[in-house]
């Protein structure tokens, strides 16, 4: 993600030794490479987590078993409704894409065995 230029990266997991690993590889990344983007880690469940109401890209490598996903996409629906922005969702290895696209609020907008991409913005919204 740093090759791209998000203003910041955000990193959700409820493993503390994951979250530890992360600060430290985040750090000797930003101390070796001016300009990169700010970030921040988050060490909770990913259903707890509160998305920024900001254009947003999630990038999911098949993370979650379906009750968590299903909470992720109710969550992140959510926060659409709250706060009407473009929100875009990388799903890599999309063994629960059916929770994205019967959602709603998401249109897949590319998709493979590999990886699929939504694009959601609120319900009732245009999806650009």
């Amino acid at each position: 993600a740093s090759d791209f230029p998000f203003r910041r990266l955000v990193g959700v997991d409820f493993s503390p030794q994951l979250c530890a690993v992360a600060r430290r590889n985040l750090e000797a990344l930003k101390a070796s490479r001016p300009g990169y983007p700010d970030w921040d880690i988050h060490c909770l469940d990913a259903t707890e987590y509160v998305l920024p109401h900001e254009p947003t890209a999630l990038y999911l490598y098949n993370p979650f078993d379906v009750q968590v996903m299903r909470a992720v996409v109710h969550n992140t629906r959510t926060s659409l409704q709250r706060a009407p922005r473009p929100v875009w969702v990388v799903y890599v290895n999309p063994k629960h894409a059916s929770l994205w696209e019967q959602d709603g609020a998401f249109r897949r907008v590319h998709g493979d065995t590999y990886c699929a991409i939504y694009a959601g913005q609120a319900p009732g919204a245009a999806i650009k």
